[in-house]
């Protein structure tokens, strides 16, 4: 099947498209794509409705799906159909006396027309394309017992305190004012939650003369925005529900009278303090992180979320992660959104930090807080999205894909666009590493695209994408036409930011391949001098490498010297190596050099493996455990004798996780691949007395 996809002269993302639409379903996605196959028919487009699909293959719904299967499994199909999702205990207070458990068995274990609902585990919900069909049936949608359900099913999602199930419900069957009215009393509640993906599908659903009529809904839609990191479309809702509240014949009807004084004024004065805010963050300049961001929007959470957002922009990078530390405690309860985004951007600021492993341990912390809660499987994307950077700067190629493997999971909830952004960067950086050229390209140029409609405060926040094609283009072409990809993209205006600094430490490698020495120096020097004042380690540790490349190309062999060795020492902490992969010959004499002067024999054997240079087999027995701390040594010590990852967490009386981070620090720091390898290197250590 896989062959015949790769023949088909057909678009790969609407092959995707299909599926995602059929969210999986081997058989109805094998066959609509083999039929397109045989019959050289074209795939729906990407810009096809969502229901496109559902409706060209309506027959084979028909006449193969449902041909033969039991009256009452259709039946019981049907009504299940008309939920988001179920469980057992939900079906026995809806259908009540007409549920048959033997027909659910059938459904989702025989016939597969149901599977594990992706954002809650323990709960089950119909196929996509089997869902959009049975809700094209006018049949079902005029029956009495469906409606009778539908009403069953609202009555137990309200009661249970599930609102955003009751919304999908009425979605889902077309009544528009009820979910138009529940959204609106629950306005507070949607504003703090982590599903915007679905609020969006949730509004591209409701006729547009009712949507554009109602303030709050607006409101959402703002916010919604703001989440997914496009301000000037938060900033136009913001101001359209402004006009319409201030509007001197306004009336809106709700049966909770969500519209009427005070609450109008509240919204009014709620919309005008929030947009003020987006436009200080966003467009305000440069604007100390201090000044007051919208402290009347109604969100504390999110306020101090913008606070230290505007801290991060401003490149002010422990106050911003002393802000946002704060925020990740009181947004786990109050506002899921703001909790996962607050993730993302700490992640980044612990990786240019160097803080690695403390990242780490935190985030493992987290996930064992989080444990199999209804929002674990989204938590894990999102973490796992935060460990990519420095998975590939410490050159664990490995680790940086399964990771990426697992992040992409976010892609399907449309997650804020400058972490997509970041993930489409770590792609094409992984690919690049990898030597996957063509895909590198294709990575890149999607990156470009995407950061072309985000604020150029967010782009310069991150690694620059002309920087990385201009690195590709001097890994597959030569540095001179590196040069000119630089100069002729419009790079970084901004001089004192992260992007432009990572451009020219780009421009300074370059240089460096052409033998240019000396300018090369000059750029590399500003970026250090940067990077110390804000605290930004990982591009210190590549600036100092550069310098001392650009040193030693100058034959000053002591400042070459000093400035590698301090590189190395900085290096070794973070675990940082993709700063010394240079292919030029300066970079394996100090390699060579720093072998036999420094005590980081175990480092730089690593750093002249990546580098192909030699190492001198006197030099191979150097090692000593000191460079591992405490509490390693006391899980290398149990490793050692035999005990396994859950034994040593249940000996020290730590977590599974916390146990798993040190054993991979532990291989990390002495060069070990597995443990056969760490108890020989542990055995030849403290055999020689450097333990």
């Amino acid at each position: 099947m896989k062959a015949s996809i790769r023949s088909y002269d057909g678009n790969s993302s609407s092959t995707y498209r299909i599926w995602h639409e059929s969210e999986g379903w081997p058989v109805f996605f094998c066959t609509m794509v083999s039929q397109c196959i045989h019959s050289k028919s074209a795939l729906p487009g990407p810009d096809a409705s969502a229901s496109t699909s559902v409706r060209l293959w309506k027959d084979y719904i028909e006449d193969e799906v449902l041909k033969g299967v039991d009256d009452n499994i259709r039946e019981l199909t049907g009504k299940l159909a008309q939920v988001r999702r179920f469980d057992e205990t939900m079906l026995m207070h809806c259908l009540r006396w007409s549920y048959d458990a033997e027909a659910l068995h059938a459904i989702i274990t025989d016939y597969g027309f149901a599977s594990r609902s992706h954002d809650s585990p323990n709960h089950y919900c119909i196929r996509g394309p089997l869902k959009l069909y049975l809700s094209d049936s006018k049949a079902r949608q005029q029956s009495k017992d469906a409606v009778s359900s539908f009403s069953r099913a609202y009555k137990w999602y309200i009661a249970q305190g599930r609102s955003s199930d009751a919304i999908a419900l009425c979605i889902d069957n077309g009544f528009w004012l009820s979910a138009t009215f529940l959204m609106e009393a629950k306005y507070r509640d949607l504003s703090s939650s982590s599903y915007w993906h679905e609020f969006a599908y949730w509004i591209e659903r409701i006729p547009s003369h009712i949507s554009a009529k109602r303030p709050l809904l607006m409101m959402l839609q703002a916010r919604r925005f703001l989440y997914e990191c496009a301000p000037l479309k938060a900033i136009t809702y913001l101001n359209a529900a402004t006009v319409v509240l201030k509007k001197a014949d306004f009336s809106l009807n709700h049966p909770d009278n969500v519209y009427e004084d005070p609450n109008r004024e509240s919204l009014i004065n709620e919309a005008t303090a929030l947009t003020g805010a987006v436009k200080r963050l966003y467009l305000g300049g440069d604007a100390h992180y201090s000044d007051q961001l919208g402290h009347e929007s109604g969100d504390v959470v999110l306020d101090e979320y913008q606070r230290g957002l505007k801290a991060f922009y401003l490149h002010q990078y422990q106050d911003a992660k002393s802000i946002l530390m704060g925020v990740l405690q009181t947004s786990f309860d109050a506002n899921h959104g703001v909790f996962f985004y607050t993730v993302g951007i700490l992640s980044w600021i612990h990786f240019i930090a160097g803080e690695l492993d403390q990242w780490s341990v935190l985030a493992s912390s987290w996930l064992d807080r989080i444990g199999e809660s209804r929002s674990h499987n989204q938590a894990v994307a999102w973490f796992e999205g935060s460990f990519i950077f420095g998975s590939l700067e410490r050159g664990e190629t490995s680790r940086a894909s399964l990771q990426l493997e697992e992040a992409s999971a976010l892609l399907n909830s449309h997650p804020p666009r400058d972490i997509q952004f970041n993930l489409l960067i770590a792609n094409a950086m992984l690919a690049m590493e990898e030597q996957r050229w063509v895909e590198a390209e294709r990575v890149l140029s999607e990156a470009e695209r995407l950061s072309r409609g985000l604020p150029k405060v967010v782009t310069q926040s991150f690694y620059s994408v002309h920087a990385l094609k201009a690195q590709l283009i001097l890994q597959t072409k030569g540095p001179e036409e590196a040069l000119q990809s630089l100069d002729t993209h419009e790079c970084s205006e901004n001089v004192a930011t992260f992007a432009y600094q990572h451009e020219s430490l780009t421009r300074a490698r370059a240089l460096l391949s052409m033998d240019k020495p000396k300018e090369a120096l000059l750029l590399a020097a500003r970026v250090k001098e940067w990077s110390g004042e804000h605290a930004c380690t990982i591009l210190r540790i590549r600036s100092l490498v550069l310098e001392a490349v650009a040193q030693q190309k100058m034959r000053r062999d002591d400042k070459a010297d000093a400035l590698f060795t301090e590189a190395v020492r900085i290096a070794r902490a973070v675990g940082s190596v993709q700063p010394f992969i240079i292919p030029v010959p300066e970079m394996n004499l100090l390699l060579n050099k720093a072998h036999r002067a420094t005590r980081f024999s175990m480092f730089l054997t690593k750093l002249m493996a990546l580098n192909g240079t030699d190492v001198l087999e006197e030099q191979v027995h150097d090692i000593s455990l000191s460079c591992l701390s405490k509490r390693e040594m006391e899980v290398f010590d149990l490793l050692v004798k035999g005990m396994s990852n859950p034994e040593i967490a249940q000996t020290l009386c730590r977590s599974l996780g916390t146990v798993k981070i040190h054993v991979h620090n532990i291989y990390r720091k002495t060069g070990a691949n597995n443990r056969v390898a760490a108890i020989n290197i542990y055995n030849r250590a403290t055999e020689i007395g450097f333990a």
